[in-house]
């Protein structure tokens, strides 16, 4: 019996995703974020990256579990 071989970029697509579902995440709490700060304009970027460091933070202590 051969084993099969798993194409070489399965790695990078895998986390292509997974960097996508990340992102998607950082939206949707930075726009929570805008909504419960009354639709502040122009701090879409303070709103980001307080997204990305909630997401990112709790994504990081998981996987440090």
């Amino acid at each position: 019996m051969s084993a099969t071989k798993k194409p070489a970029h399965r790695t990078e697509f895998s986390e292509d995703i997974l960097q996508t579902d990340i992102a998607e995440k950082i939206r949707q709490r930075a726009y929570e974020i805008y909504e419960s700060r009354g639709y502040e304009d122009r701090r879409d970027l303070d709103h980001w990256l307080e997204a990305e460091a909630e997401i990112r933070g709790k994504r990081a202590s998981s996987v440090a579990a």
